[in-house]
């Protein structure tokens, strides 16, 4: 709890700025979007693409990691309650197992669409909704439920702070570092540029030739309308990843600040701890910003995200109307009746 540091005013003073009114805002925005986000996703027009199967599950896991993160520490720090041993063990360990999730779950969708413009046969094979449903998007949770056991075993609750102290500290940030800060952010790169050189080996390859069904003319191998939703699915999936790669980037800088400079020195200066706590938290806000910007990066990289969104409003448009005139109906036989 941050009013149990004893440090620098100016400092926590900023720190309390970020977490009464940039947490509030992630919340609400984010549980919108997340919300949104399964909605739209469950949708037989983009769940029937392999890789929206990833983001929908992923809209789950952003909703838990940010609802278990930042509504317990409004909570906590408006009322001055001081956490406890259990809930703390509990809290570190689902957001670290959501947030991985998460994380690698958009990986996986990187790699999905790698597969899909591959000139390998057998590789666009792991393109489908089956592999992703059957076998990749379980294999993540089950992985990623695992690995985070570290979390609840080691954590500790001295002087009303949870958090890891001594040697396991350093195995704890230089763990965040590489899981969050290093892998995710440099696969997800890597098969970006993979990507484009796939795409652009495929048109060079490509023969201008198409073939003749009856009096159709269709492209070979794919129709025109897959091939723009794969366009629309993979210019959603470039833009979360430009934003993962983007916020994570300050996130590792942060702790690679926190593990050279010892934060664990008993004889640290007040000034220093400062430093250290508004390092914390704003490094601890950056974890935050995939989940709760998402919704909003896909209405702004996709017209076909966004026409599923105006024909979601336009369905509840029109059932708002007929339930009005079902209800006004209602009303005026009550009158009648009543005359």
């Amino acid at each position: 709890m941050l009013s149990s540091y004893q440090t620098n005013s100016s400092l926590i003073a900023v720190t309390k700025v970020l977490i009464f009114y940039g947490y509030p805002f992630m919340l609400i925005f984010g549980n919108i979007g997340n919300a949104l986000n399964v909605v739209l996703f469950l949708r037989k027009n983009l769940r029937t693409t392999s890789c929206n199967n990833y983001f929908l599950v992923s809209a789950f896991s952003n909703a838990i990691a940010l609802n278990v993160a930042i509504m317990p520490l409004l909570y906590m720090e408006s009322r001055h309650i001081e956490e406890t041993i259990l809930f703390c063990k509990f809290q570190g360990y689902v957001i670290n197992a959501a947030l991985q999730i998460s994380r690698y779950l958009i990986l996986m969708a990187s790699f999905d669409r790698f597969a899909l413009c591959s000139t390998n046969a057998y590789l666009r094979k792991f393109s489908t909704v089956r592999i992703a449903r059957r076998y990749v998007i379980p294999s993540i949770i089950v992985i990623w439920l695992i690995i985070p056991f570290h979390v609840p075993v080691w954590i500790t609750f001295e002087d009303n702070v949870c958090g890891f102290t001594g040697l396991i500290a350093h195995y704890e940030l230089i763990y965040s570092i590489i899981m969050i800060g290093i892998i995710p952010p440099g696969l997800m790169f890597l098969f970006s540029l993979l990507i484009f050189r796939n795409l652009r080996l495929r048109q060079r390859r490509r023969q201008i030739h198409p073939f003749i069904v009856g009096n159709l003319i269709q492209p070979i191998n794919e129709t025109r309308q897959t091939r723009i939703k794969d366009q629309h699915v993979l210019a959603m999936l470039l833009v979360q990843v430009f934003a993962y790669v983007v916020s994570s980037t300050p996130y590792t800088i942060s702790m690679f600040y926190v593990v050279l400079t010892n934060n664990y020195d008993i004889n640290a200066s007040l000034e220093h701890e400062s430093r250290i706590i508004f390092v914390v938290y704003t490094a601890n806000m950056f974890r935050f910003i995939c989940p709760f910007i998402s919704f909003y990066l896909f209405l702004l990289a996709s017209k076909l995200y966004r026409r599923e969104m105006l024909l979601i409003i336009l369905h509840i448009y029109r059932r708002c109307i007929v339930l009005w005139e079902k209800l006004r109906a209602i009303f005026i036989l009550i009158i009648i009746l009543m005359i």
